[in-house]
């Protein structure tokens, strides 16, 4: 049985990728900003903003209590303002959030599974990393940062049982994207992590994918 962390499951893509991976064959312990919830009892779940260094290490610490074998790091705020309006607060609190929050974490969660020799890592990252957009620019510097990071992990992990994968995804239909004007055309969050999920809960440890892009057709 997989036993999963999942960052960020308050709404959007996290929430989803509870959803389609609780099942069966699998556990999953979710990690709430704020929580809202009152279908999950509290000893299954971490609740606490990721730039909080404490929170970081009550998550570390909840995965080595639970056994925890893969790691979903999904945990993330948009930025969507032009570079010549961004501001110092703007720029500190996304960085604090989808940058230096996320590698304390991917490092200590890395450590967590070479100590055991075994889990996964899986990056949510964004087509913004490799492609960005006008006003997406703060957005897309943290993501293309987390993703080296990843890179690097990855090679050092080679002849271990740990590893890391990114998953590159478009535009999805969430809050995030509320302000386009196709956002009801682009992607449905349930149907980028039912894809997510079927990689999962069929991990070969014998070969894996270490990139992934879901976009629309």
């Amino acid at each position: 049985m997989q036993r999963v962390m999942i960052t960020g499951c308050s709404r959007g893509l996290g929430g989803s990728l509870y959803s389609a991976l609780t099942a069966p064959y699998s556990k999953v312990f979710p990690h709430f900003k704020k929580n809202t919830t009152t279908f999950i009892h509290p000893d299954h779940m971490i609740e606490g903003d990721i730039i909080d260094i404490n929170t970081v290490n009550n998550i570390v610490a909840f995965m080595s209590a639970h056994d925890i074998n893969v790691f979903i790091n999904n945990a993330a705020i948009y930025s969507n303002t032009l570079v010549k309006n961004l501001c110092e607060k703007e720029i500190n609190t996304v960085i604090a959030t989808n940058f230096t929050a996320q590698i304390h974490l991917l490092k200590k969660v890395n450590d967590v599974f070479l100590s055991k020799n075994k889990g996964l890592i899986i990056n949510i990252s964004s087509l913004a990393a490799k492609s960005p957009s006008p006003s997406e620019s703060l957005y897309s510097a943290t993501k293309a940062g987390v993703t080296a990071f990843l890179k690097s992990m990855q090679l050092e992990n080679i002849g271990t049982n740990v590893y890391c994968m990114d998953v590159y995804i478009g535009a999805m239909k969430t809050d995030m994207t509320k302000h386009r004007e196709d956002h009801n055309s682009l992607m449905d969050p349930s149907e980028v992590a039912k894809q997510i999920s079927d990689i999962v809960l069929n991990n070969n440890t014998s070969m894996y994918v270490n990139e992934l892009t879901i976009r629309k057709t």
